[in-house]
């Protein structure tokens, strides 16, 4: 199980538990608001997260993410799988 930290998250506050879960979904638990205008289909790249720690905890890039070009850290929140246990 990994921890989940957002940069909303107020100074001390302790990261949400997850796995298995996109980081859209455990967004969405904690009550962050990540754009998804295409409801997390992986179609409209609106929701491009960067990741500052803890990618090796992350799903692989998946094809669909792929398609965007996106730069080094940068990940589809509602693509990425939360796979390993650590921080993220």
């Amino acid at each position: 199980m990994a921890r989940v930290f957002f940069p909303q998250f107020k100074r001390g506050r302790k990261g949400i538990k997850v796995f298995r879960e996109t980081i859209l979904e455990a967004a969405k638990k904690t009550g962050v608001e990540i754009i998804s205008e295409c409801g997390g289909k992986g179609e409209c790249g609106k929701c491009m997260v960067r990741i500052e720690k803890g990618e090796e905890n992350l799903s692989s890039p998946t094809d669909t993410e792929k398609k965007f070009n996106l730069g080094k850290n940068e990940r589809l929140a509602c693509q990425t799988r939360i796979v390993g246990s650590g921080d993220i």
